[in-house]
């Protein structure tokens, strides 16, 4: 696929931009977004004597973006403000009306990079429909340009609320009633530049287990970039990291020193890089600096999942645990393509895992959901008409407000009364002078993550365990042949891996009489893996899985051996090469022997 940047897909285009132009740019990561900004959008703003508003959400990318604009003239640079979205939410919820007015008549153009966040970022920062809701206000009769590699969920709510915006509202949730005058700004057919996206510069690869990260980042002194979904496990996952280079130096009989250097390799980089300081914050600063990650192994949470250039190559490994198309779109983009071939490894997520994440989803958004239907019923008596239907703004936004503390005393008496009502409250409301109001952009991002969730589960349903990793490639444009192909390779590979794995273990113990007790711990050792080999190998066509499943339910338990006949069925169809024989010595006791068996 011919590769074409987001400069030559607007060409000269953007001199024709002017006043009420809405620009949607979609284009993937290292397709020359921010080089459009700076280096040709800017240039012209300085012409035309006018001025650019860069918002992006991440302190890195500000940064990183401060350091590109100061290598350029300075009469070219103080064209453009870059801040942060956060930054604006700050500012009003601290009144701080002064800093908001300049930077909004200051400036002609406002650019929201990685737009995407004033959705994927809501339910945990649910400021952002305050950035959101001043930029839409401020900047609706001048030039909006919003950017992002994932800009379809967000670009449909900008529309939403662009209609909105055709009527009078109220203040706070925007209720609407009568056309007015503003409704030319809102009607200018917005302009959209879209460039697909290509991953051929990709080997994927598919991994099942999470224990499995350890064996591959181990093997070798390759860099990996791991983006995990959760800072338990970025940190579980480092400490066992750790742990396995720690065994490595004693097995080896290397001097502490080198445990020490073996312990550098490995850096977990969250949201807290600056309170904890150290390896992370140091991190943090070679990134910025240079474009290329230090650590051997870095393992990073959605704090570097934005805007971030790792322009190294020397890091041509990648991993990825990221349950929606956004997150894993967003992780992937960090590392710029350099002309050499990336490994990249998906996680085969199971069924469980979308259906706790629904079911908690669910329960969170309960709250959420009765304040908007309080709303809804309460629309009608907030917006204060007389008999002729006019309209009396100042006592509708009074009304308005009255909602409000009303609704807030009710949230409180939750947040007493109701146990886990403080998690359900955090991931939907932001407080503003002592209230808590409802942020409309977590709800749609929560009936969105609620509508992917149902619908990957259904195909679960339909498609058997395998649809987690279909719908992976289908975001990475691979199609039906490619995808096939991928996901057979990837059972062949690992079942391979996994056979020889257990082989491993079981040839240490041919011919050798153990105890019960022995046997149960021999088992316990390779359980995991004979799961998942018994899955490989199923054959999808074989309706009758009854066998498979008592094998499956016998592997669980961790009070028992690996029976006679089950081993039999592993032997059978998973091509593992023994048989067990039970037996009892003088005294009685049971042993158990493996031998080595024809197939």
């Amino acid at each position: 696929m011919e590769k074409i940047t987001v400069t030559e897909k607007i060409g000269n285009e953007y001199m024709q931009w002017g006043p009420l132009s809405k620009v949607f740019i979609s284009a993937p990561t290292g397709s020359g977004k921010t080089y459009f900004v700076l280096h040709k959008l800017l240039p012209y703003v300085k012409q035309t004597n006018q001025r650019i508003l860069y918002l992006v959400n991440r302190t890195i990318l500000k940064e990183q973006l401060n350091r590109e604009l100061s290598l350029l003239p300075s009469d070219v640079s103080w064209r453009v403000q870059i801040e942060l979205y956060q930054t604006i939410e700050n500012y009003i919820l601290d009144k701080k009306e002064k800093e908001l007015s300049e930077m909004a008549n200051e400036h002609n153009y406002v650019v929201c990079d990685e737009c995407h966040y004033f959705l994927a970022d809501s339910n945990y920062n649910t400021n952002t429909c305050l950035s959101f809701q001043w930029i839409q206000d401020k900047f609706y009769k001048r030039i909006r340009v919003f950017m992002s590699a994932t800009i379809e969920n967000i670009r449909e709510y900008i529309y939403e609320q662009d209609v909105k915006a055709q009527h009078q509202c109220t203040e706070i949730y925007k209720l609407q009633s009568v056309y007015t005058e503003f409704q030319q700004y809102f009607l200018k057919k917005p302009l959209e530049y879209t460039l697909e996206r290509c991953y051929d510069y990709l080997n994927v690869n598919i991994i099942t287990t999470r224990e499995r990260v350890i064996d591959l980042v181990c093997d070798g002194n390759a860099k990996w970039l791991i983006f995990v979904d959760s800072i338990p496990f970025g940190k579980e996952l480092c400490k066992k990291i750790k742990k396995r280079f720690r065994e490595l130096c004693r097995s080896q009989k290397e001097t502490d020193e080198d445990c020490k250097e073996y312990k550098k390799d490995v850096v977990f980089l969250s949201s807290g890089y600056r309170r904890e300081g150290g390896d992370p914050e140091e991190e943090v600063q070679v990134i910025k600096k240079d474009n290329v990650q230090s650590a051997r192994i870095l393992i990073a949470t959605s704090v570097m999942d934005n805007g971030i250039n790792l322009k190294d190559e020397r890091l041509n490994n990648v991993i990825v645990f990221a349950d929606n198309e956004t997150e894993f779109i967003q992780m992937l983009g960090r590392k710029r393509e350099d002309g050499n071939q990336v490994n990249l490894y998906i996680f085969k997520w199971e069924k469980e895992h979308f259906d706790r994440r629904r079911d908690q989803l669910i329960r969170k958004e309960q709250v959420a959901l009765d304040y908007k239907k309080h709303l809804k019923e309460e629309e009608t008596n907030i917006i204060d008409s007389d008999y002729s239907g006019q309209i009396n703004w100042v006592k509708s936004n009074d009304n308005e407000e009255c909602f409000v503390k009303k609704q807030h005393k009710r949230l409180l008496k939750r947040l007493i009364n109701e146990e886990g009502a403080y998690d359900k409250i955090r991931m939907a409301f932001y407080a503003k002078e002592g209230y808590l109001y409802l942020n409309l952009l977590s709800v749609k991002q929560m009936d969105k993550l609620k509508d992917f969730y149902n619908d990957i589960i259904e195909k679960f349903n339909c498609e058997g365990e395998d649809a987690i990793l279909r719908e992976q490639l289908q975001w990475l444009g691979k199609d039906e042949k490619e995808i096939k192909g991928i996901i057979d390779q990837s059972k062949i590979t690992e079942e391979t891996r996994i056979r020889q794995a257990v082989c491993e273990v079981i040839d240490k113990v041919i011919d050798t009489a153990m105890t019960k007790m022995e046997a149960v711990d021999l088992k316990n050792m390779v359980s995991d893996d004979l799961r998942l080999l018994v899955h490989l190998c199923q054959d999808s066509s074989d309706k009758d899985t009854s066998d498979k499943d008592t094998v499956e339910m016998n592997l669980k338990k961790n009070d028992r051996p690996i029976s006679d006949k089950n081993m039999d069925y592993l032997r059978e169809n998973c091509k593992l090469p023994y048989r067990v024989e039970k037996r009892k010595d003088g005294e009685k006791q049971c042993q158990y022997v493996f031998r080595r068996a024809e197939q």
